[in-house]
């Protein structure tokens, strides 16, 4: 039987939602998905007032977020992935095949992103190898967003300088010869990021690989280096 939170939360996006909107945002992510046509967050204070007290145990949290996950409503699996988000202190490793279930059905950037980002990168901070080595093998999964979430898994430990080099490194450098824009953006994002505390180390990175590295992935890795570092690269890159 449906969770009353979960029904009182599909009442409230439909009330709040907006038909033209929703084309809209439909449009704009390609995606085979309904929607309701909320912003984000309007989305996100939804969430906090229909489950203003949050799932306290893994017995609670994963029927939940199994029950919006597996809809056709972009706006009701965006919410499994905010519950995630926010009930991630009960999630061990041991979730990760559950965890690599959902990114193989992630259905767009959106999603991918929210779950690397909000549930996996924060996991690697307080498992480290335990969640960085099973997740550097999905680097040659067969779905392009779960090969995504190998890479973006860095990014939350480099913003809290805590990056750790012999998983990142090579994570990032397997993925070079990838011809998928989503992929070859996630590294120069993930590059980006990493070089607002180890800007060297990006820098010869970059220098190492070479043009292996596309020039999206050259030009946005390098972006937020110090000149003295980012020019030598793309005057190396230029054709």
């Amino acid at each position: 039987m449906t969770d009353q939170r979960i029904a009182d939360l599909r009442q409230r996006l439909a009330e709040a939602g907006n038909a033209e909107d929703a084309a809209q945002q439909q449009a704009y992510h390609k995606s085979r998905f309904t929607f309701y046509g909320l912003k984000t967050e309007a989305r996100r204070q939804l969430l906090r007032e229909c489950f203003a007290e949050l799932p306290a145990t893994r017995e609670e949290l994963f029927p939940l977020v199994g029950e919006l996950w597996q809809t056709e409503c972009y706006d009701e699996r965006m919410s499994a992935l905010w519950l995630l988000e926010h009930g991630r202190r009960l999630l061990t490793p041991r979730d990760l095949g559950g965890l690599k279930s959902m990114a193989d059905a992630c259905e767009g950037w959106a999603e991918l992103d929210s779950l690397a980002l909000n549930v996996l990168s924060p996991m690697a901070l307080n498992f480290e190898t335990a969640v960085y080595a099973p997740v550097r093998r999905w680097g040659s999964a067969e779905c392009l967003w779960t090969r995504r979430a190998a890479i973006l898994l860095h990014i939350i430990p480099a913003r809290n300088q805590r990056l750790i080099a012999e998983f990142a490194w090579p994570a990032l450098e397997e993925r070079l010869e990838e011809t998928e824009f989503f992929i070859r953006k996630a590294i120069g994002w993930t590059l980006r990021e990493i070089s607002k505390h180890y800007p060297r180390e990006v820098f010869g990175f970059l220098k190492r690989v070479g043009d292996r590295a596309a020039p999206l992935t050259r030009r946005e890795g390098a972006r937020n280096l110090p000149e003295e570092l980012r020019a030598p690269l793309m005057e190396a890159g230029e054709d």
